[in-house]
């Protein structure tokens, strides 16, 4: 899989992070499973950390389309963007863009800036056990498309 969700109980911190190749699909799909594991964390932050992509080939125009959809977390909590040099100008673009809805958006170089940002040291996250199961539903609604109408 070339994301996964864990989440920081103790300051309430839904965390994604990104590895490897990583395309407008699967951007897409990771910004969706986002939504739904924020509606079952109800998390005080997010993080998005993209530091382990080796490939980012993902157009302009989904990063736009992403910055101006619904935010896949509500509210005004603050969100990072964790980026290497090879993705920060698509991140700015997506914080320019999205700056009405996400105004605590910060694109960061690390997960320590994040941290020192939001005044803690180190954050231990526990896997996400619903992930496995939203990722396995998902296939197989898409495997059955009729069947996503009665469910």
């Amino acid at each position: 899989m070339s994301y996964c969700f864990d989440f920081n109980s103790r300051y309430g911190i839904l965390r994604c992070r990104l590895e490897g190749d990583i395309s407008d699909d699967v951007l897409k799909q990771c910004y969706k499973l986002a939504s739904e594991y924020a509606a079952l964390t109800s998390p005080n932050v997010g993080i998005v950390d993209f530091s382990s992509v080796a490939v980012f080939n993902v157009s302009a125009q989904t990063v736009r389309d992403l910055a101006y959809s619904t935010p896949a977390i509500a509210g005004h909590l603050p969100r990072f963007i964790v980026v290497p040099d090879h993705i920060y100008g698509l991140a700015r673009m997506f914080q320019q863009c999205g700056d009405e809805t996400r105004s605590r958006l910060y694109v960061v170089h690390s997960v320590a800036e994040a941290y020192a940002f939001l005044g803690i040291q180190e954050a231990d996250f526990q896997p996400l056990k619903k992930s496995v199961e939203l990722a396995d539903r998902r296939a197989h609604l898409a495997a059955n498309p009729e069947r996503e109408s009665s469910a």
